[in-house]
C-alpha cells in the first residue's frame, strides 16, 4: 500500500500537479504505543488533524491528587518537515481542569495560561519525517503515524 501510494505522489510530481517538497496543508496523525507508554498518558486525543504552527492537546498523564499533571501538546511544522512536542505541568487539579478542555493553544494562550493557573510550559522534543508527510509514514522517533493528508 506505501509503495502504491508513493508511486501515484510520484506520478503526480511528474505530471506536475504537486511539487517535489510541497508539505500538505494539514495532516492527521495518530500517536503510537512509544509515545503513549513512554509519556504515561492516561487520556489521548487520536487522529487529530493538525494545520502548521499552532499547539495541539493530545493527552495527559493520570490526575492524581496532589501531584502535577502533565498536558501534551503537538505542532505540525511543514516547514521544517516535523511535530514538535511540549507539555504544560499543571500544578493542581483546579489548574489542570482550566488547561485540559483547551483543544488548541498559541503563544498568546500559553502565556495567558501560565499567569492565570500557574504551572510551567515545558519544550519537549522534535520528530522529523525524513520522507516527508506521506500517508503511512512515522517519524524517526516512533511517536507519530500519519493517517491522512490534506
Amino acid at each position: 500500500m506505501k509503495q502504491q501510494i508513493n508511486e501515484i505522489r510520484r506520478m503526480q510530481q511528474l505530471a506536475g500537479l504537486i511539487k517535489e517538497n510541497e508539505a500538505p496543508k494539514a495532516i492527521t496523525v495518530k500517536l503510537t504505543d512509544k509515545f503513549i507508554k513512554g509519556n504515561e498518558l492516561s487520556k489521548v486525543n487520536d487522529n487529530i488533524q493538525l494545520f502548521p504552527n499552532v499547539y495541539y492537546n493530545v493527552g495527559n498523564t493520570k490526575v492524581i491528587q496532589g501531584k502535577p499533571v502533565n498536558i501534551y501538546f503537538i505542532m505540525y511544522r511543514p516547514d521544517i518537515q516535523e511535530i514538535g512536542f511540549s507539555y504544560f505541568e499543571a500544578p493542581s487539579n483546579e489548574s489542570f481542569l482550566k488547561v485540559a478542555n483547551e483543544q488548541t493553544v498559541n503563544d498568546n494562550k500559553i502565556k495567558n495560561i501560565i499567569d492565570n493557573v500557574g504551572g510551567k510550559w515545558i519544550p519537549g522534543g522534535d520528530s522529523k519525517f525524513l520522507n516527508g508527510f506521506n500517508v503511512g509514514e512515522t517519524d524517526d522517533d516512533g511517536y507519530y503515524k500519519i493517517t491522512a493528508t490534506k
